[in-house]
């Protein structure tokens, strides 16, 4: 072997070997990232759940009953915190579920109209965030060739996330359109009016248990699993999901999504982001009030 040959191996093996330190670096990263959020997400409920149960076992243990008046608010209390605790560990499991499937999800058409119809009349929403929910169609219902279930999650989780951070008297939009003259893809979208996503950030939201350096010490709970489910089941789809924010404060964020229309529109390529930035404003498009 000649010395050229020689320094040329070496070369390689010490690229590949800066390669797997940075990948063992960033996977280091993830841990202590995925611990540090699982330290503050879960120990915030489960302490709050301790302290109302033993606070309403010492009033039991005092008085030998309880009373509704002034100790069901207690009880509402700590079952909310539950249901924030088993929204966290449903995120991890499906997360893991999807992490696990390597074919795409079988897909059906699924009326967008109806679908939405459908959130709004569940219980997912309570009374306030269904008054304060805007929704704008086009006349004609827009269909999707996608999984049900799967863009049921997706709006879910999106939408629960816009009213985690906007202000408590603003509205919250979720519209949807054909993107592009073929009509080949719809885009959905949810927007709110919170303080924005700032752009240094957005390029990594979608990652596994990362957070926005404000939210990690903040009063909005999260894994940092939500956002990455939602683009692992959207691609699974053949779609593409985006966040479009300018990071100001009150100014807000957009999530978008794109999903084919047709089963054959499944088959093609899935355009890249840059392709579909800057379309209109989805609320100027005609639309019905669906509530």
């Amino acid at each position: 072997m000649t010395p050229a040959a020689i320094e040329a191996e070496q070369g390689e093996l010490e690229r590949q070997m800066a390669l797997v330190q940075d990948q063992f670096r960033q996977l280091q990263e993830t841990q202590e990232q995925f611990v540090s959020n699982m330290n503050h997400e879960l120990r915030t409920p489960l302490t709050a759940v301790y302290g109302y149960f033993g606070l309403l076992q010492y009033i039991f243990e005092k008085n030998g009953t309880l009373e509704y008046e002034s100790h069901a608010s207690y009880m509402r209390n700590a079952v909310q915190y539950c249901e924030d605790l088993c929204s966290i560990v449903n995120n991890i499991l499906k997360n893991m579920d999807i992490d696990h499937q390597q074919q795409p999800i079988p897909g059906e058409e699924c009326s967008l109209a109806q679908m939405i119809q459908e959130l709004c009349s569940s219980g997912d929403l309570d009374t306030s965030e269904q008054q304060r929910l805007q929704i704008q169609l086009p006349a004609h219902d827009l269909m999707a060739y996608t999984d049900s279930s799967c863009l049921r999650h997706v709006l879910q989780q999106l939408i629960s996330n816009a009213f985690k951070y906007t202000p408590e008297a603003s509205p919250v939009m979720i519209s949807a359109t054909a993107y592009d003259d073929a009509m080949d893809y719809i885009c959905i979208s949810v927007t709110d009016r919170g303080p924005g996503i700032p752009p240094a950030e957005q390029d990594r939201i979608f990652e596994q248990f990362v957070r926005l350096k404000r939210d990690i010490a903040g009063t909005v709970q999260g894994a940092g699993l939500g956002l990455t489910t939602c683009k692992h089941l959207i691609e699974s789809m053949q779609g593409k999901i985006w966040v479009e924010s300018t990071g100001i404060m009150g100014e807000g964020s957009s999530f978008r999504f794109i999903l084919p229309r047709t089963a054959s529109v499944r088959k093609q390529p899935v355009p890249g982001i840059q392709d579909i930035q800057g379309i209109p404003e989805i609320n100027r498009v005609p639309s019905q009030a669906l509530r």
